[in-house]
């Protein structure tokens, strides 16, 4: 292919991102052929095995990568490419692709690792941002089969930690089309409306170490960042614990957040992949320790 742009859907469940990604693999005259990951096939959800959900993350975004990597040496996709089975694609005899990766991604650095993978190809990025009021989407949810809806409990938890595009934080999601999801998904809307915001997005392939100076923060606002965004973590995980034991929760988190910000302090590489990975880690000790207290 001669150019592929990542697109990253953001939104709480049954917002209408898995439904908008079928209406756009249906949409006719559409100047790019497009390949439609959904994270839902790849990934199994635990709620005792948060290690697992990771590492099947992770298995994905290589897969993502390892896809990219065979686009740019064959230039066409073919059946081969371990995975693809789980994927829609349609071929438009174009010489684009759009990539659209259907997942929450409720957290930045979930979306700041699909940017990192497309500027190590040096292709295009950009993010939809599904905005729906709370009581819709749980409408929708609810309304959905068994086997696919997500828990009550669950649901709310996604809800108090979606992180918002937010590009005076993070420049690299300067390219954010937000979708207030009350408008009807149809086909004329994205055409009319989605459809040249991907445009663009073609014409602005990423640089390998691409590093906006005038956005990119420095090592002391990250820390500060960094302290806020565990902070408002651990404030959402105690207040959904049982009293008796919101003072040992907050107590084990806090210690966690401590030796996370001390780490990433005394680190002197990429600050920017820094911040990700380290808040990463911090969602991960989190799950973690959040599950051995739900099962108390």
């Amino acid at each position: 292919m001669e150019q592929i742009c990542i697109v990253a859907l953001i939104g709480l469940p049954a917002a209408g991102k898995t439904s908008f990604s079928k209406l756009l693999l249906k949409t006719e005259n559409v100047p790019f052929s497009i390949l439609h990951i959904c994270f839902d096939n790849f990934l199994k959800c635990s709620d005792d095995n948060a290690t697992s959900y990771r590492l099947q993350r992770e298995e994905v975004l290589k897969f993502l990568a390892d896809t990219i990597e065979s686009l740019k040496n064959i230039n066409e996709l073919v059946a081969n490419i371990p995975n693809l089975k789980y994927c829609s694609y349609r071929d438009c005899g174009s010489r684009q692709l759009l990539i659209v990766c259907d997942d929450n991604n409720y957290y930045a650095s979930m979306r700041y690792k699909l940017f990192q993978i497309a500027r190590k190809f040096c292709i295009s990025y950009g993010q939809i941002y599904f905005e729906c009021n709370l009581a819709t989407a749980m409408e929708r949810n609810a309304s959905r089969d068994a086997s696919v809806r997500i828990p009550e409990n669950v649901f709310h938890k996604m809800v108090l930690n979606l992180e918002y595009p937010d590009v005076q934080k993070n420049y690299w999601e300067e390219n954010t089309f937000t979708w207030h999801t009350e408008d009807c998904l149809k086909q004329q809307f994205i055409f009319s409306n989605i459809i040249p915001f991907l445009n663009k997005l073609f014409d602005n392939p990423l640089k390998p170490t691409e590093a906006n100076s005038k956005h990119a923060p420095t090592k002391q606002s990250l820390v500060h960042d960094l302290d806020l965004v565990m902070r408002k973590r651990i404030g959402s995980s105690v207040n959904a614990i049982a009293k008796c034991n919101k003072g040992r929760l907050a107590f084990e988190l806090n210690n966690k957040r401590k030796e996370i910000l001390k780490e990433f302090q005394d680190n002197t590489e990429d600050e920017v992949s820094d911040f990700h990975k380290y808040l990463g880690l911090f969602e991960e000790s989190l799950e973690g320790i959040e599950t051995t207290f739900l099962n108390l």
